[in-house]
């Protein structure tokens, strides 16, 4: 199995890469009959190997192979990806991308193992109408969720519940759904002073950990 990327630079850039035990990895870079466009290396156990690279233009695809054994991506800032088609990796544990203004494009639904996502600061994210909407329904173990900057509208969690403690939204979100998240302590929802006519006095009843929280006065739907 393999994911693919989309480069938002072109040039040469690099991928730090974590995987859950010791093998081999492969990136192409570029596909060339020879297979000269590809790299192997061998990563360890807790170990961090950086995968450096040439791509020839922006929005240039990128497979990393041995997906469902891969932990970790980095934080890409060499590589600043477009798209993040990520679902065969379903083992990751993070994924942190802050402040790259070329990601319009996220797909992790199916990644269960994630912890962590942090998009802050993405503000192309939401600009493709396949992407407005954030779905991490299918990551039953995400306690941390940061989309401060993003331009989307909606975030998809699991409706049976799950582990957040902190999440961070946009201000152009419309919708959240936040049920039956017992462990959650702060949504952040910037930009707003006013709490009447809302229904975020039951978050109680859904988040008994909750200390912390604003509205913004964008938002149209909130179900807890």
């Amino acid at each position: 199995r393999y994911i693919t990327l989309r480069s938002g630079v072109e040039g040469s850039t690099y991928l730090d890469i974590q995987t859950y035990y010791p093998m081999y990895v492969t990136v192409e870079w570029r596909n060339q009959a020879d297979g000269s466009g590809r790299q192997t290396l061998k990563v360890g156990r807790n170990e961090t190997v950086r995968f450096n690279g040439v791509v020839q233009a922006k929005d240039q695809e990128v497979m990393i192979y041995g997906a469902e054994h891969l932990k970790n991506l980095g934080r890409m800032d060499g590589f600043k990806p477009r798209h993040l088609l990520l679902n065969n990796a379903y083992r990751l544990t993070s994924v942190e991308c802050p402040n790259n203004t070329e990601l319009i494009n996220i797909q992790i639904e199916r990644c269960s193992y994630l912890q962590r996502i942090d998009l802050r600061g993405c503000s192309s994210l939401g600009s493709l109408s396949s992407s407005q909407v954030l779905d991490v329904s299918g990551c039953s173990n995400l306690r941390y969720l940061d989309t401060y900057g993003t331009i989307i509208t909606s975030i998809d969690t699991n409706q049976f519940g799950g582990n957040l403690v902190e999440i961070y939204v946009p201000t152009t979100l419309q919708a959240l759904s936040l049920k039956n998240q017992y462990s959650l302590e702060i949504i952040g929802l910037p930009s707003s002073d006013y709490l009447t006519n809302s229904r975020l006095s039951q978050l109680k009843t859904s988040a008994s950990n909750l200390s912390s929280f604003s509205l913004i006065s964008s938002l149209r739907t909130l179900l807890i």
